[in-house]
């Protein structure tokens, strides 16, 4: 990872608390209607950084061991947090060879807000690869950390809780490790720069909506081992132009490719048995009924 020259270190150790700053971002308490969308409609123009008007320098902020005892006491967040610190200018490496899980997976979606690392727009890059026992991100661990643009995850992760990076607007791309066998609901929801995404080949399960609103992707392959698609999955990818759909897939949930507007032409793999109602609904620019479609005899665009 090239870091800029002029950058701090900051090493974190046992003694987190003594070392963290006590002020921290106060959370707002705003409260969404379904998914993971905010239902206030406004943006974060109340949370500017009060930096005295002097650009933040970037940092290195590496922690060695006793990771786990950091996160979850939210130290990390609360350093994270510091308005002094800005936004995008800090590189977090987590290099701690005993932490197995960094959230929860089984988060209640009224406590989202109660992530590890959620919402943290200090954070540009995040480096996971030191943590080799690490299996699981849970939910929503970096959703909304709005200035997050790249993402390194050790070999041997196999899963990813609902909506890890949600709402990551500045992540432009992901290497998904090949031992990924599942990705939970929304987890790339609404990251609007993502522009590329490499499915691992022992990918089995994708849950809904996992790039919906991604409106930046322009292609996607799916892995041989993927059989069904989630309801929602490419909802609103508007500059989907191309979909690799693998022979292995025999259904395609709800609105698949809803307002897919750009998306021109799909082949259905032979093996497809089951089809969702509306899954080409608003693919404007589909100039034929995608083959075997009357067969299944779904509604497709209405």
């Amino acid at each position: 990872m090239s870091v800029d020259p002029g950058a701090q270190e900051i090493v974190i150790d046992e003694n987190v608390n003594n070392v963290l700053h006590s002020g921290s971002e106060e959370e707002s308490s705003e409260e969404d209607n379904s998914g993971w969308e905010d239902s206030s409609g406004l943006e974060d123009s109340s949370e500017e950084e009060s930096s005295g008007g002097e650009e933040a320098e970037p940092q290195e902020i590496v922690i060695d061991e006793n990771a786990d005892n950091q996160i979850r006491s939210g130290a990390l967040r609360k350093r994270l947090q510091d308005r002094s610190l800005g936004k995008g200018t800090i590189t977090l490496i987590i290099r701690d060879p005993n932490i197995t899980i960094i959230g929860d997976m089984n988060l209640d979606w009224n406590d989202r807000e109660e992530a590890p690392l959620y919402r943290c727009k200090s954070l540009l890059r995040i480096d996971l690869k030191g943590c080799t026992k690490l299996t699981q991100l849970g939910d929503a661990v970096f959703s909304r950390c709005s200035s997050l643009t790249s993402v390194s995850l050790p070999d041997g992760l196999t899963q990813l809780g609902d909506g890890v990076f949600a709402r990551c607007s500045s992540l432009t791309s992901v290497l998904l490790p090949d031992g990924l066998t599942q990705l939970g609901n929304w987890v790339f929801d609404r990251c609007s720069s993502l522009t590329s995404v490499s499915l691992p080949d022992g990918l089995k399960k994708l849950g809904n909506e996992v790039f919906s609103s991604c409106s930046s992707l322009t292609s996607v392959s799916l892995p041989d081992g993927v059989t069904q698609l989630g309801n929602n999955m490419f909802w609103g990818c508007s500059s989907l132009t191309s979909v690799a759909l693998s022979d292995g897939i025999t259904e395609l949930g709800y609105g698949v490719f809803r307002y897919c507007s750009s998306l021109t032409s799909v082949s259905l793999p032979d093996g497809l048995t089951q089809l969702g109602n509306v899954v080409f609904y608003g693919c404007s620019s589909l100039t034929s009924e995608p083959n075997g479609t009357y067969k299944l005899g779904r509604v497709l665009a209405s």
